[in-house]
């Protein structure tokens, strides 16, 4: 089976080291389904995981809050077949 991989950071995380992602974050999703990579400094995590049934595009929905700030994401990376509609 084919596989991506996708990662969640957030927008204030600035340091991610590009050189070392082979080793830190796809190296580990080998074996793993999901990785974390904890920031060194006081910024948020970045969250990788395998990507379905590999890379592509997949529908993708934002909740917002009230004052219109991104509250939650939600991607389908179509692992069951859509329903019939029955």
């Amino acid at each position: 089976m084919d596989t991506g991989t996708a990662a969640f950071v957030d927008v204030t995380r600035r340091t991610v080291i590009e050189d070392q992602l082979d080793e830190d974050l796809f190296t580990p999703l080998d074996g793993r389904f999901t990785v974390e990579l904890p920031s060194t400094e006081h910024e948020p995590n970045l969250i990788a995981f395998r990507a379905g049934q590999g890379d592509g595009t997949y529908p993708v929905w934002i909740g917002r809050t009230d004052d219109g700030q991104v509250g939650c994401v939600v991607v389908d990376f179509q692992l069951h077949p859509a329903g019939r509609g029955e």
